[in-house]
């Protein structure tokens, strides 16, 4: 039987795809009951109380060091500084109410960090779960999810791989962004949340939470 040369390069192809495809679909397992560790988390409060009262123009976070346990991440994560460079005046200078109340709601995302968090990860999806309110459901393939918010404006969040990174972007209607990115330890034993906010006028914000896994009881 003759095997020409482009049937050998159609198998090369589809065997080619198929093996690129699972090793796509390999993403670190994020999943369990997660225990936030506030000793070895950032306290956004004080990063920002201390870049104000350096004038607004100090950088924090951990230059150049990365995180221990994190290991290359997406981009490594070892250069990620704490703050972007802010504006003279302060983020709130000429905001109506309503601008400066969707900032409020902005920053409540960031600094409300939940003390438990119970993740659940599937091939094309990952729900994220606290002690309060109900499971975020979050498409792999970035598929955006709207929550309305009685009196504030509505949240839009969308979830998508990226490398080892599970990320999620929340954009606050009239306000403004929070990402965090998700990235498990190399011994599985540690979840790193890199949270990012960004407002409406170039100021932002960058800092680490750390959860341990919880125990799991027989």
């Amino acid at each position: 039987m003759k095997v020409t040369a482009a049937a050998v390069l159609v198998a090369v192809v589809v065997l080619g795809g198929a093996a690129a495809t699972a090793l796509a679909a390999q993403h670190p397992d994020v999943s369990g009951q997660w225990t936030l560790n506030a000793a070895q988390s950032d306290n956004p409060r004080d990063m920002l109380q201390g870049r104000d009262s350096a004038g607004d123009e100090s950088r924090g976070g951990r230059p150049g060091g990365g995180y221990p346990g994190m290991g290359g991440g997406r981009g490594g994560l070892g250069g990620r500084r704490g703050f972007g460079r802010g504006r003279p005046g302060g983020e709130r200078a000429g905001m109506s109410d309503e601008q400066r109340q969707r900032m409020r709601q902005t920053m409540q995302l960031v600094f409300d960090a939940p003390s438990v968090l119970r993740i659940a990860e599937t091939d094309s999806s990952v729900s994220f779960a606290s002690g309060s309110g109900e499971a975020l459901l979050l498409s792999a393939s970035g598929r955006k999810v709207t929550q309305k918010v009685d009196g504030g404006g509505d949240v839009e969040i969308t979830g998508r791989w990226q490398g080892n990174d599970f990320v999620v972007e929340r954009k606050v209607s009239g306000g403004g962004k929070v990402t965090e990115d998700y990235l498990r330890s190399q011994d599985g034993k540690q979840l790193f949340v890199i949270v990012k906010s960004e407002g409406r006028r170039g100021r932002s914000i960058e800092f680490r939470r750390m959860y341990d896994r919880a125990p799991t009881t027989q």
